[in-house]
C-alpha cells in the first residue's frame, strides 16, 4: 500500500504570500502545505550554506 502523506499548513504568512500560495494551490491542485514545503526545499537547495545546516 502506498500511503499519501497529508500536510497541514499551520504557520501564518503575510496576506500577499497567502494569496500567492492560494493561487498556486488552485492552479496546480496541490495542497497548500505541499507547496510551502516545496518552496522551502527549493530555497534550501539554492543556498549551499543553508543546505549544509539543514542536512546536519
Amino acid at each position: 500500500m502506498n500511503e499519501k502523506k497529508e500536510y497541514r499548513l499551520t504557520t501564518r504568512f503575510p496576506k500577499k504570500t497567502m494569496d500567492f500560495i492560494d493561487y498556486v494551490s488552485k492552479t496546480t491542485n496541490k495542497p497548500k502545505a505541499e507547496i510551502v514545503r516545496t518552496m522551502i526545499e527549493d530555497y534550501i537547495n539554492d543556498n549551499p550554506q543553508l543546505k549544509e545546516i539543514y542536512e546536519q
